[in-house]
């Protein structure tokens, strides 16, 4: 036998995405505002302010949000670029000293080790996790580094984390990383869907094994 209970108004919460906030604020001081009780009605102007607020501050992280995109991009088209002059650099070094090794490290130049030793690949990346990013439509992931990784790189999937060919790389903001804390767009096909994520730990020997797919939670 059920219950008989008191209805009251529902409460917004904050924990609601902005955009279904707003378009809630928006549509009930629209309805406040036309009401005959003034009391009603002042109170739907300060909600419909309220949603309008909101609006604002979406415009303001979109916006911020693309502008991080194009900073995140350049930053990489510089690291590339940056590299490139450098290695370039180290040829003619290298050919002008006659490949003087004391001399080449004089000047700051890494120099790779005097001793052949077996390189090994990095083992699996473990305890791999994510949550939603700062901004809409992004989001962080989380895992412990690697001691002998040089970089990783990222597979993501919106289907079954088990079928390895579902998966696509992810090369924005970039196709490799040093960090094992990263920031991802997420594109409009990939939202408020499961996702799932791999990572690959690299160095110079090679791949290690990817990891396990975790996630397993919606972005908004």
């Amino acid at each position: 036998m059920s219950k008989q209970l008191t209805q009251t108004i529902k409460k917004v919460s904050p924990k609601d995405t902005p955009s279904s906030n707003r378009e809630t604020l928006l549509t009930i001081g629209g309805n406040m505002e036309l009401s005959s009780n003034t009391v009603i009605a002042a109170q739907g102007v300060l909600v419909t302010a309220a949603g309008n607020a909101i609006g604002v501050k979406i415009l303001a992280n979109t916006n911020a949000h693309d502008a991080a995109k194009l900073a995140t991009k350049a930053m990489n088209k510089a690291n590339s670029d940056g590299c490139k002059v450098i290695n370039d650099a180290a040829v003619i070094v290298a050919q002008q000293l006659n490949n003087n090794v004391e001399a080449e490290e004089a000047l700051g130049f890494p120099m790779t080790s005097a001793t052949a030793q077996d390189a090994a690949l990095p083992p699996k990346v473990v305890n791999g996790s994510m949550s939603q990013g700062d901004f809409d439509g992004t989001c962080d992931i989380h895992f412990d580094k690697v001691g002998t990784a040089n970089e990783y790189s990222v597979k993501m999937t919106k289907g079954d984390p088990s079928v390895n060919a579902d998966y696509v790389q992810i090369d924005n903001p970039s196709l490799t990383y040093t960090t094992s804390s990263i920031t991802i767009p997420i594109g409009a096909d990939y939202l408020d869907k499961p996702l799932w994520f791999k990572v690959t730990a690299h160095n110079d020997a090679g791949a290690g094994p990817s990891s396990e797919p975790f996630g397993g939670r919606k972005i908004q």
